[in-house]
């Protein structure tokens, strides 16, 4: 039987990592609010004008409130200890900021050609595309062993869904959903190509 804090969970250190400084910026921002948020939201003025293209990674690192925040490292812990298992630590961390970034690029590059402007923050670019990391290593697995699994359907919804609720929502930001998913599936395929030997036990 696998447990959801077992030696696995405790040996992906980067997805622990970015867990906990994820939530150490939160508490910062409870305690600064002004700050925090001022020097790192995404501003397409700031970026593209003033040259602040920290912004593309600082955003997401910062979240508007608690649910915002647990329901994004709740998939970053589940997925993404099972992503990292699979495709080392260096390049898990890779996959997951830059599929963050390009999110953001995604969203200034949509801003400037809908002639738009708003603030955007959260992790949820790169926990996408730590879910379509996650597609692509279900995908690749044996065939008998994916048909055996309701997991890719599970994943697969949580992906629709998710996507879903953010149309339907004028406060999310899907653009950098989308663009985190299409990256990390794209970044997961590459880095597993030679790799046939996937590991999602944990996730059963």
């Amino acid at each position: 039987m696998y447990y959801a804090f077992d030696r696995r969970w405790l040996s992906s250190v980067v997805t622990v990592t970015l867990v906990a400084l994820n939530i150490l910026i939160f508490l910062l921002s409870l305690l600064l609010p002004d700050t925090i948020h001022d020097a790192g939201v995404l501003n397409v003025y700031l970026v593209l004008e003033e040259g602040e293209v920290n912004r593309l990674l600082s955003a997401t690192f910062l979240h508007a409130d608690f649910m915002h925040l647990f329901s994004n490292m709740i998939l970053l812990f589940y997925l993404g200890a099972v992503v990292e298992r699979n495709v080392g630590h260096i390049l898990f961390a890779l996959l997951y900021l830059v599929s963050g970034i390009t999110g953001n690029v995604l969203t200034l590059v949509y801003e400037v050609a809908q002639r738009e402007s708003w603030e955007s923050l959260g992790a949820s670019g790169a926990v996408f595309g730590v879910m379509g990391a996650m597609l692509v290593l279900l995908l690749k697995l044996p065939k008998a062993q994916r048909n055996g699994s309701s997991l890719l359907r599970r994943v697969g919804f949580m992906v629709v869904y998710s996507l879903f609720m953010g149309m339907r929502s004028n406060a999310v930001n899907n653009i950098a959903h989308i663009g985190g998913l299409l990256t990390g599936a794209l970044l997961a395929f590459v880095m597993t190509y030679r790799n046939d030997r996937i590991d999602v036990r944990a996730m059963l």
